[in-house]
């Protein structure tokens, strides 16, 4: 049960397996899954359409679910957005997208990032070491045989600018680096 104030939104990563990774949205007892693919890695544009919604726009992100699509959508809605989360069937031209699942609800920019970005970066601290092992399904052999690019690609998932953005908006606490769990220390 939530307590008093106690936003109904919560979002998870799961942990990553043979080239998967979950996103489990929930609002309230409503809940809806995406399943992200390493073959369609969403999570470079997963950080964009994060600072577009913190920019105040209406960003779309597509996750490709390998035959489904899993579809995250922020609409201006008063001084919030309106979250209306879909999974995607695609006839076989994909041409047609057929609704299967979808959730809908409305919340503030600031709220919805921090809880999305926060489930990443948990999830990252909390399941380093399958991330890693899971990284070769992800774009490369390991952080033991990574070059400076392949470094430089994980460590833009830690969405610097989200972070900076969310220290300096709403006292974002340090959820640790992503690798080890370790906090910095610091506090926004």
């Amino acid at each position: 049960m939530r307590g008093a104030g106690e936003s109904p939104l919560r979002i998870a990563f799961g942990e990553a397996d043979a080239g998967w990774i979950d996103l489990n949205i929930r609002w309230g007892d409503r809940s809806l899954r995406i399943m992200c693919s390493g073959v369609f890695c969403p999570f470079p544009r997963m950080i964009a359409f994060l600072e577009a919604v913190l920019d105040g726009e209406a960003p779309v992100l597509c996750i490709d679910e390998e035959g489904s699509i899993g579809e995250i959508r922020c609409l201006p809605a008063g001084s919030g957005i309106s979250v209306v989360v879909t999974r995607h069937a695609s006839s076989f031209d994909g041409a047609t997208r057929i609704a299967l699942e979808r959730l809908k609800f409305a919340t503030g920019r600031d709220a919805f990032v921090t809880a999305f970005y926060r489930a990443w970066r948990e999830s990252m601290a909390c399941h380093a070491d399958s991330f890693a092992r899971e990284w070769l399904y992800w774009g490369g052999g390991g952080p033991d045989e990574w070059d400076a690019e392949e470094m430089a690609a994980f460590e833009t998932y830690r969405a610097r600018l989200v972070s900076r953005r969310l220290d300096c908006h709403i006292g974002w606490q340090d959820c640790g680096d992503p690798k080890t769990g370790e906090s910095s220390g610091r506090e926004g």
